[in-house]
């Protein structure tokens, strides 16, 4: 598991046992000692009751896997097609920002000039390896 990861876990397990005993019993119990598992024993994160969960300070992954147990254990069909439409919609964004950044018709817009000096490059490792094989191939003759 990542450092990343690890510090999730222990997020989400401080985040966990501040919900009512009858919440915390819907999560199984290997979920629980999956994240018990995979904690960060040095990372220190505190849940602040006095402010509400969005003013807390938590990380993207832990935020995301407190939204699954909220979703799998707690949501209704109503919140769970909300869930649904949200992430969906953030994907088809995060899917949008890769085909502007990685747009096929644009990658070799600006690299002209790299392609010559590639092809240049290219060519002199033909030659070079042509020459090698020349010379294995007189060192093969002379055997014979």
């Amino acid at each position: 598991m990542t450092k990343e990861y690890s510090i999730a876990c222990t997020e989400v397990l401080e985040i966990l046992k501040h919900l009512p005993k009858y919440q915390q019993e819907k999560i199984p119990k290997s979920e629980i000692d999956f994240y018990e598992e995979n904690k960060d024993r040095g990372y220190n994160f505190r849940f602040d009751t006095s402010k509400s969960f969005n003013e807390q300070q938590i990380s993207n992954m832990a935020n995301a896997i407190i939204i699954t147990i909220f979703r799998d254990y707690f949501a209704n069909e109503q919140q769970k097609s909300v869930l649904k439409s949200i992430i969906n919609e953030n994907n088809r964004k995060i899917e949008y920002q890769k085909r502007l950044k990685y747009n096929p018709d644009r990658i070799f817009e600006n690299t002209e000039k790299n392609t010559d000096i590639q092809i240049i490059e290219v060519s002199e490792n033909k030659s070079f390896f042509r020459k090698i094989c020349e010379k294995i191939k007189i060192y093969l003759n002379k055997k014979k």
